[in-house]
């Protein structure tokens, strides 16, 4: 039996850094997963993408490049809802066209 990593994923830093990043590389590595996460430790991104890629094992999706992993996979293994992502940032647009909130306002995470 495989051992089944256990780590607790952060939320992502940003949510139009997120679905950039989902819609423009098929296949990501430790500079996306980093800006993704906020992450500088090389030991945590090892974890994030050993997770990835025991569910890539699991659904039986290869990548072309070691160092990689297949970006709509790591997606799903980290529990990240890119259809919840993409709703939440129209709302938040049509919220900053309608100056009911501040185009500047963050939190950090």
């Amino acid at each position: 039996m495989e051992s089944i990593v256990k780590t607790k994923i952060r939320p992502v830093k940003n949510m139009e850094t997120a679905l950039y990043i989902y819609w423009n590389y098929p296949e990501i590595g430790n500079k996306e997963i980093a800006a993704l996460f906020g992450l500088s430790g090389t030991a945590t991104l090892a974890r994030y993408k050993k997770i990835a890629r025991q569910r890539m094992d699991e659904k039986g999706v290869e990548c072309r490049g070691f160092a990689c992993v297949d970006t709509a996979t790591a997606f799903e293994a980290w529990g990240i809802d890119v259809g919840d992502l993409e709703n939440r940032l129209i709302k938040i647009q049509r919220l900053k066209q309608k100056n009911l909130i501040k185009t500047d306002f963050a939190v950090d995470v």
